[in-house]
């Protein structure tokens, strides 16, 4: 339990199944993270309610309620608004841009990823946030 406590708690948010499952087990493999997803925006307000998330991987395109207006949300939110978010999607850095300067994410990264480069980025968010707390 204590354990538990301890690890990063991450919120993989994406419409598309596959998407969620290739990042779940991307970071399961270290076993230092805490896990929970949601498929679209909506949801994952609704999760962010009661798992207190480090870290929200954010797609940017969902059918229901997207990461743009998600991400908004969440910045507008005073117990939500440090939370770090990365905005993933297939589309250009075009949309990354817009995406971090608009909209306060944290961080882009186009689809497909590198995995290698996903998880460091995300570890260097994760420290930074730690040392700033």
């Amino acid at each position: 339990m204590t354990e538990e406590r301890n690890k990063s708690k991450i919120l993989i948010v994406d419409d598309d199944k596959g998407t969620r499952l290739m990042i779940r087990r991307l970071l399961t493999l270290e076993n230092k993270y805490e896990l929970e997803e949601a498929e679209d925006g909506l949801q994952a307000e609704d999760r962010l309610k009661t798992f207190k998330a480090d870290l929200v991987i954010l797609d940017i395109m969902m059918k229901e309620q997207d990461g743009y207006v998600t991400c908004k949300n969440i910045r507008k939110n005073e117990s939500l608004k440090d939370i770090i978010i990365i905005g993933i999607s297939g589309e250009s850095q075009a949309i990354g841009k817009v995406f971090i300067e608009e909209y306060g994410a944290d961080r882009f990264m186009e689809k497909p990823f590198n995995a290698k480069e996903f998880k460091e980025i995300i570890d260097r968010l994760l420290r930074e946030k730690e040392r700033s707390d």
